[in-house]
């Protein structure tokens, strides 16, 4: 339903792919910072699950894809402020893609070759294509590519906002429960005339609660930018989801993140259209160990 731009499809590989602070009393306000070591390894099994339903008059189709992932990235060096150099890598993926009630397009990387539609993925698996220079803070400095092969990721690294960052980005200042902080960034959007307009959205975030040392985050996105045309909405639907990160104070460490959609757009492809998005993605710290195992695909979501 949705056409990508080659640089928006290197984004989407790069997004599958991817401290220090001890509390006191809670209300102290301290430091949010990640605690980085050299050839360390951090292991993240993830789940993305979308489900869009596109009704034009009487017709209704609908489209739902589920994805489990297993991600690492590698601490290539640290330097002495805290900040590192690192290499994401995405390890194994299992994709499904079903279109109304046709039978499902399955995929594995363990067991076979992909399905076309799953080949772009496939070719950045096991393999480091960038690597990313980041703060102490978890915030981007810059994207190194290093795979020369991949069509668009010189310019989807040129990118060095909060869009392409795969870490939670902390500020610089103490934070006390309570406290907030945003980051803003731009997402490209095409116009009917075939120009690319840039749209601002921003993230804000929330510490709510500090327990047993793991920072509990709220984390809500907003389009800045005034939008009157549906067909700019609906490039954006899946921009703005509302969610919760879970990060270790002690270990410097991202246990989880979750994050929800669900928006509809009226009039995007005629003026008796409706499209709704649904989605859940989850992601959570795992053993290195873990990323073999073999669950089962997901299924759609359900709006709650």
């Amino acid at each position: 339903m949705l056409i990508q731009s080659r640089t928006g499809a290197v984004v989407a590989i790069l997004s599958l792919i991817v401290g220090y602070g001890t509390w006191g009393h809670a209300a102290d306000p301290a430091a949010l910072r990640y605690q980085f070591t050299e050839n360390q390894v951090v292991s993240f099994e993830s789940e993305h699950v979308s489900e869009f339903t596109t009704q034009a008059g009487q017709t209704v189709e609908k489209v739902t894809n589920s994805t489990r992932s297993w991600k690492q990235f590698r601490v290539v060096s640290v330097d002495s402020s805290g900040g590192a150099v690192l290499e994401p890598v995405l390890t194994r993926v299992q994709m499904q893609n079903q279109f109304n009630e046709l039978d499902p397009v399955q995929w594995d990387s363990q067991t076979g070759d992909p399905p076309p539609q799953f080949s772009q993925v496939a070719a950045s698996l096991n393999r480091a294509v960038a690597r990313f220079h980041v703060k102490a803070t978890g915030a981007l400095v810059k994207i190194e590519p290093i795979a020369a092969d991949v069509p668009g990721l010189p310019e989807a690294a040129k990118r060095t906002d909060a869009s392409m960052n795969f870490l939670v980005a902390f500020p610089e200042e103490p934070v006390a429960i309570g406290g907030t902080w945003k980051e803003r960034f731009e997402v490209p959007v095409t116009l009917d005339n075939g120009l690319v307009q840039q749209v601002t959205v921003q993230r804000q975030y929330e510490l709510i609660e500090i327990t047993d040392g793991i920072a509990k985050i709220r984390v809500r996105a907003a389009v800045l930018s005034p939008i009157s045309d549906p067909k700019i909405e609906l490039q954006l639907i899946q921009r703005t989801p509302a969610g919760e990160i879970q990060f270790d104070t002690t270990r410097g460490l991202l246990v989880s993140q979750s994050s929800k959609i669900d928006k509809t757009v009226l009039g995007a492809i005629g003026a008796d259209s409706r499209i709704t998005a649904l989605g859940t993605v989850t992601e959570k710290l795992v053993d290195p160990a873990q990323s073999a195992s073999a669950p089962r695909l997901l299924n759609a979501p359900n709006r709650k």
